[in-house]
């Protein structure tokens, strides 16, 4: 059992650990982009300089001039410029593409939205830097009256922009809207730098379709890459590529580049079907190179032909989209790569660090990379024991130990919650993983607090071969020492048991309280109960805590019959008349949380921060939820599994909450760390949780009971 501390109230803190690689990707074709900083000319072609490099950034969705009524909104734009900049001076790019929905005309209250455009392309014409643009679906979407407009505060104060940047005849603010023609030609008027071009008029209403030409360095006649730029849509008109767009391509392609010799590269915003094709189901996993694959691939509404002429051209090398604000990954498909940009705005929806895909190309040799660079700095979530054989799997786990120390350090709890995927068993090399289960619980043991632990789908997952080893052989094996565990000295692929874990943990550990549990639940380990009593009187429990094995990993993901069973008769023997309050922790969301999960954003009565992941729940359901339900006594269920969501929502009598991702390990690995508190007071008794960051702000408090 639990003793409450002196100060009558016990802090658990709640921690599912898992840590980042590097989303450099070397692509195996060579060739060149671009010119020296200076004038662009509107000549469409663009020359290297005389070092034989040239850098592109592209700045996805910026969506300058949202909510321009407010405060926050001009903030916003504030926020994008300076992260524009800081990639900017970070880079220091040759060339710049503005990758679409530069700004969000639905929120746009002026006849001329060139006020905000120009504003998004400041950064690179302070510095210099030529650019190139094509439209995005929110450039001239038509203004969306906000519904709260009509309520009894009525239209707020509109901010027009200064007359310099109005249209002739048009003193004061409107909502007529700014066409892509507009739009485009008044870029192209203000800015030499500025390489964009509006493209031919029987494309209407179509706009930017231009290519630039990249000339040789040491020979100004000899083109050594092509680059096309595209309008896919939205907006005014449906999003995708139109059949007159694709015949004027494989014109011009075959005008310029008739036997598909030079290298070329392709622009647009909306991803076409081909990206759905090729998406990362979770994880971002070879051949495919990323960080982020938050979402579905949002693509066209039609496409007419534009990918199958693509394939036919052996000379284009990749396709670079925007749109999805929540991905940024580079996928091989057939003989070409399709590449998201990064979000670069802090505009539109996703609260992800911003950042910018990086295009980087040599004339001599020609060859080019690509790598996404974040405002942060970093160049780019794994669990322990991640990728052992690798530099950047360990230097991951002393990440995610840095992360609980600070946590723990600022929260000083009382008792630690482990919330399964402790580590990625998949990725060990090691006959007894309890190596890198012992230096996951390393920080709590340091500072003496005790702690329990769930088991969660990767934790006795079975090793998987990484393919790659099929190409570069199988790297040296880091083995742990032999006194890590029982079994082999040396490295095996055996695997390690949940029992085996468990067991290995209880007689190493004495500050641990985590059980085996019964065994005629098994292969289920860790179900089991801790009571939590009082200080003045160890004989009344206070609280009771439940910890119940979710499976997934040696068997299937859910909570079975047998242990519901246990469940109903351990409670009704040691709580009958459901008098005492408890708390229930395993690891994947049961399908109630689909239930009540929000469906965009986090509003009351649930709390949270994050839901960027759909819920991931059980395969299915005996009759926990139902039990559970019945019981009064029960006020909350505890669940890890979802690294993208911190949410806590109110089902039936209870609620369903995540706790925060942790760990540097598994997917989603540029959220910030943090772990989910839990604040038991017994006089009067209470329940609060709270959201701990690993950079100590507090966030999303909720009270349970």
């Amino acid at each position: 059992m639990l003793l409450y501390p002196k100060n009558l109230h016990v802090k658990m803190s709640l921690a599912f650990p898992s840590i980042s690689l590097s989303a450099l990707i070397l692509f195996s074709f060579t060739f060149i982009i671009f010119n020296s900083k200076g004038q662009c000319t509107h000549v469409s072609s663009l020359k290297f300089s005389p070092n034989s490099s040239f850098k592109v950034a592209l700045f996805a969705d910026l969506h300058y001039g949202e909510a321009t009524s407010t405060d926050w909104g001009p903030q916003q734009d504030k926020n994008s410029s300076k992260a524009m900049s800081t990639l900017l001076d970070r880079e220091r790019p040759d060339f710049v593409v503005f990758l679409g929905d530069i700004i969000t005309a639905n929120n746009l209250l002026i006849a001329n939205a060139s006020y905000y455009w120009e504003q998004a392309i400041s950064p690179a014409r302070k510095r210099g830097i030529p650019w190139a643009t094509v439209f995005g679906n929110h450039d001239d979407a038509s203004f969306v009256w906000p519904s709260e407009w009509f309520s009894a505060t009525g239209i707020p104060h509109v901010r027009c922009p200064p007359k310099a940047l109005q249209r002739s005849g048009e003193g004061t603010c409107s909502f007529r809207g700014t066409t892509r023609l507009e739009l485009m030609k008044d870029e192209i008027e203000r800015n030499n730098l500025s390489c964009s071009e509006s493209g031919p008029m029987d494309l209407w209403p179509s706009v930017s379709n231009y290519v630039l030409q990249m000339k040789s360095s040491e020979n100004p006649k000899s083109t050594v890459a092509f680059l096309y730029f595209l309008d896919s849509g939205g907006g005014s008109y449906p999003e995708l590529i139109s059949n007159a767009q694709v015949r004027w391509f494989q014109q011009k392609s075959q005008e310029i580049n008739p036997c598909s010799r030079v290298p070329e590269l392709v622009f647009w915003h909306i991803p076409s079907k081909a990206y759905k094709r090729v998406a990362p189901r979770f994880r971002i996993h070879k051949p495919c190179v990323g960080s982020i694959n938050m979402e579905r691939v949002a693509a066209q509404e039609a496409e007419w032909g534009i990918m199958d002429v693509l394939l036919s051209r052996p000379s284009v090398k990749a396709i670079f989209v925007g749109h999805n604000h929540g991905l940024d990954w580079c996928c091989p498909y057939k003989k070409l790569w399709l590449c998201f940009a990064r979000h670069t705005g802090y505009g539109g929806y996703g609260t992800w660090p911003k950042g910018a895909r990086i295009i980087d190309i040599t004339e001599q040799p020609f060859s080019i990379r690509s790598w996404i660079r974040m405002e942060e700095g970093d160049i780019h979530n794994l669990h322990y024991g991640e990728n052992p054989w690798s530099d950047w799997g360990p230097n991951n786990d002393r990440a995610s130990d840095r992360a609980m120390s600070d946590l723990l350090d600022q929260e000083k709890p009382d008792f630690v919650v482990f919330l399964g995927d402790l580590i990625t068993a998949n990725n060990l090399l090691v006959a007894n993983a309890s190596f890198y289960w012992d230096q996951a619980m390393s920080s709590t043991k340091n500072r003496g607090i005790h702690w329990a632990t769930v088991f969660g789908n990767h934790d006795d997952a079975k090793f998987e071969w990484p393919p790659e080893w099929k190409v570069t052989g199988i790297p040296e094996v880091r083995c742990p020492p032999t006194s890590s565990g029982s079994g082999s000295g040396t490295c095996e692929f055996k695997g390690t048991t949940r029992l085996e874990l468990m067991e290995g943990e209880i007689e190493r550990n004495k500050l641990s309280r985590s059980q085996s549990g019964p065994t005629d639940l098994r292969p289920s380990i860790s179900n089991y109960v801790l009571p939590i009593t009082s200080p003045e009187n160890p004989q009344s429990t206070v609280a009771f805590m439940y910890f119940l094995d979710s499976g997934g990993g040696s068997y299937p993901g859910f909570i079975s019959d047998a242990q519901v069973r246990w469940f109903q008769g351990k409670s009704q023997e040691i709580n009958p008349g459901s008098t005492v309050p408890e708390l229930v922790f395993w690891h994947i969301p049961s399908k109630a949380y689909e239930e009540v999960a929000p469906r965009s954003g986090i509003q009351q009565p649930c709390v949270g921060s994050i839901n960027m992941d759909r819920v991931a729940a059980q395969e299915q359901e005996l009759g926990i939820m139902d039990v559970l339900s019945s019981r009064p006594s029960v006020k909350a269920v505890f669940v890890g599994h979802n690294h993208q969501n911190d949410w806590c929502c109110p089902y039936k009598k209870l609620w369903l909450c995540y706790a925060r991702h942790t760990g540097y390990g598994g997917y989603g690995w540029e959220l910030p760390k943090g772990a989910r508190i839990i604040d038991i007071t017994e006089q009067p008794f209470s329940i609060k949780s709270w959201i701990r960051m690993e950079k100590g702000e507090i966030h999303s408090e909720v009270v349970l009971s």
